[in-house]
């Protein structure tokens, strides 16, 4: 039988699953549940990278996560690839000679208090994962049989409540903005929030950004790669995101190396009641102007 502690963190699990601003204390719950100096929840787009975060217990900048160290971090592949439900110590799987070198470990997890973690990936679809860590301090005794034995029986609930967040997610995207539809648009559709991190885009859009000529995806967010390009491209996005009228929409031109022809962006607001968790959005599109010509004739 649980104990009571585990039995609030079931309870919490359940309803951060349909209401995710619950998940910090669900998180908190988890903490205290099993002696934990603090617990971390990412769903990540295997697309775009880190989608969305929660911390627990935690004197860290989820932002400094996801815009720097994310793109650092050693022990996530890790998570990424082994089994769901199985947990993996940091200690166990990277040795202290790596760590003590880490920038990730010691800029981001040590200067937290951080000393060993240990997760799981508790959801795996085509399109995304979600995973799970709980971090005990760098003067906490070692992580103990019983907190892994009371982890491991909040695995169930957990991965229930992920695969509801994550899939709630994915059917609010697809029945607002029609994402199979975007898949048949020749020109690139890019969904970004407002600071410009991408949430969604279209095979044509990733052909685009694998040619890494002219505009490209840095820890997350759409860049362009010439410095006045990018921070026009910034401003657009920011106020299409924030904007309510059809002023906010941008045209703008992105260059790209080799003397190519320029790509068109037009950037406009997508508008919160199509997003996710009524978050404000933008939508890139992007022509190849080589592209929209027709064949010669002969």
């Amino acid at each position: 039988m649980r104990s009571d502690p585990l039995m609030r963190a079931v309870s919490r699990i359940s309803e951060a699953a349909l209401a995710p601003d619950r998940w910090p204390a669900a998180l908190q719950s988890i903490t205290e549940a099993v002696g934990a100096l603090g617990v971390g929840y990412l769903l990540l787009k295997k697309r775009t990278g880190v989608e969305w975060v929660s911390m627990a217990g935690l004197s860290v900048d989820v932002n400094d996560y996801i815009n720097y160290y994310a793109a650092r971090d050693p022990y996530r592949p890790v998570l990424e690839a082994a089994p769901n439900g199985s947990w993996v110590q940091l200690s166990k799987c990277l040795p202290q000679t790596v760590l003590r070198s880490d920038e990730w470990y010691n800029d981001y997890a040590v200067k937290a208090g951080i000393g060993d973690i240990i997760g799981t990936r508790l959801f795996d679809s085509p399109s995304c994962t979600v995973i799970l860590s709980a971090h005990w301090g760098i003067y906490q005794a070692p992580v103990m049989a019983t907190a892994t034995a009371s982890l491991r029986e909040l695995f169930d609930p957990l991965s229930n409540a992920a695969r509801v967040h994550a899939e709630l997610r994915e059917l609010g995207w697809k029945s607002a903005a029609a994402l199979r539809a975007l898949d048949q648009v020749a020109a690139g559709v890019i969904i970004s929030d407002g600071d410009g991190r991408v949430v969604e885009m279209n095979r044509a859009a990733e052909h685009v950004l694998r040619r890494d000529d002219g505009l490209t995806v840095r820890q997350g967010k759409l860049c362009a790669q010439r410095v006045f390009d990018h921070e026009k491209l910034v401003r657009a996005i920011s106020v299409a995101a924030n904007g309510k009228a059809p002023a906010a929409v941008r045209r703008m031109l992105v260059g790209r190396r080799g003397g190519r022809a320029a790509y068109i962006l037009t950037v406009a607001p997508l508008g919160v009641e199509l997003a996710v968790y009524e978050r404000p959005s933008a939508m890139i599109l992007v022509a190849d102007p080589v592209r929209a010509l027709p064949p010669r004739e002969t």
